[in-house]
């Protein structure tokens, strides 16, 4: 664990030493090891990412098997570099996590009790209601504007980490557990999870 805080955080001596340490202690094992780095995509450090790919790549000569998590999507608006022939560099196996639709995956977490100790299904059910513009303006422009917040398929743990943050806001916060405070709750957050773009303009 010294060996990769030096390699991460260059904390004295040389990459090439810190790994080469590591991989020694590793090979010590006697074992296969699987290190899994989860939501990379949420790190928001392109060096820092950089860093992990090229530690996982020296590792891979001590016999590391390494899981990376990440959306793709969010590492290249972080940094155009990471499309996938750059990640295809350190990344040669890649598989795509089901996309379920958004209400599907809320229901089944919240069912399974998994989550659902400051909200529940019907908490939700206003993002799926369609609001139309003033009467008056519409009148004025001709013809009638109506928009609906659209969530496409989205990965399970995505849905996971929407429903923990809510529950964490609303149980350090009792002041936003009625149901109009647990409204702007969740809304925020379908904003910062699944509207990438929208949440970095904020």
């Amino acid at each position: 664990i010294s060996h990769i805080g030096s390699a991460l955080l260059d904390n004295g001596g040389t990459f090439a030493e810190a790994m080469a340490g590591l991989n020694q202690e590793i090979e010590g094992l006697g074992k296969t090891v699987i290190v899994v780095y989860e939501d990379m995509d949420r790190i928001g450090d392109g060096r820092v990412i950089r860093k992990i790919l090229s530690i996982a790549e020296n590792m891979a000569a001590g016999g590391v098997k390494t899981i990376f998590q990440y959306d793709e999507q969010n590492l290249q608006r972080m940094d155009k570099e990471f499309d996938h022939a750059y990640l295809n560099k350190f990344i040669h196996i890649t598989m795509r996590l089901s996309e379920i639709s958004f209400f599907s995956g809320l229901s089944y977490l919240l069912e399974t009790r998994q989550y659902g100790k400051w909200v529940e299904l019907e908490d939700f059910r206003y993002l799926n209601n369609v609001v139309f513009l003033d009467y008056n303006l519409s009148k004025l422009l001709g013809y009638q504007i109506h928009w609906k917040i659209q969530i496409q398929g989205a990965a399970i743990r995505n849905i996971q980490l929407f429903l923990q943050e809510i529950e964490a806001t609303l149980q350090n916060n009792p002041s936003y557990q009625n149901k109009e405070r647990r409204r702007e709750v969740i809304t925020f957050y379908v904003i910062k999870h699944f509207m990438y773009d929208l949440y970095q303009s904020l």
